[in-house]
């Protein structure tokens, strides 16, 4: 995509379907141009009606998983955003306060992931359940110019009931430990998680949510 604003967004998520089916391959390639908004941090910005902040970065998200068990598949997670801010607004919350990440920099994170499936179908799933476990570390030595960790347990359940139905659960918990620069607290909102939300509308370094 790309506006009239000389604004670019360019991404392939991908998922790699091999011959070999005890292997999983997926994740991201992207380079975004684009502004977005900020609300603050926490839970108490329900008055806050936002900044904009300008950013340009590159990103790479690569997961390579094995199977072990029928339905259990484990691996590693390499994740790389690096951001350049472009702007902030004048006297806004970016301009004003000392927050990780208000400068640009680059996130480099490394980690295991696992995933159990038992669902009965990929694309329209009618039945079975979707566990996906993360832990990832983002230190210097793997080229981060930020230090912290990251938990993320995400849980979808499927449902049938009367032969056209299908209910489908889903209960997500993402937790941060350490100083995470600002895009990349644990984000609520976008077109996956609470969808009613600007994605970021509030950000935190612990977030957890159900949804059906």
């Amino acid at each position: 995509a790309y506006t009239l604003n000389k604004q670019i967004l360019a991404y392939l998520p991908y998922q790699l379907f091999l011959k070999n089916e005890k292997y999983k391959l997926y994740g991201e390639l992207g380079y975004y141009r684009y502004s977005y908004f900020f609300f603050g941090i926490g839970a108490d910005q329900l008055d806050n009606t936002g900044e904009v902040y300008g950013v340009n970065f590159s990103r790479l998200r690569l997961n390579a998983l094995q199977q072990v068990k029928k339905d259990l598949f484990v691996g590693f997670r390499y994740w790389l955003d690096d951001y350049e801010i472009s702007f902030v607004e004048d006297g806004g919350i970016l301009d004003n306060n000392e927050i990780a990440g208000k400068n640009g920099g680059t996130v480099s994170g490394l980690g295991l992931v696992a995933n159990y499936d038992t669902r009965d179908a990929l694309f329209y799933p009618t039945k079975g359940v979707l566990i996906e476990a993360v832990l990832l570390r983002n230190d210097n030595f793997i080229g981060s110019d930020f230090e912290f960790s990251k938990i993320i347990i995400d849980i979808a359940k499927y449902i049938s009931f009367k032969e056209k139905y299908i209910l489908a659960l889903n209960l997500y918990n993402e937790n941060t430990i350490g100083t995470a620069p600002f895009n990349h607290l644990a984000l609520m909102g976008g077109n996956k998680k609470m969808r009613g939300y600007y994605e970021g509308r509030f950000r935190d370094n612990h977030y957890l949510l159900t949804q059906a």
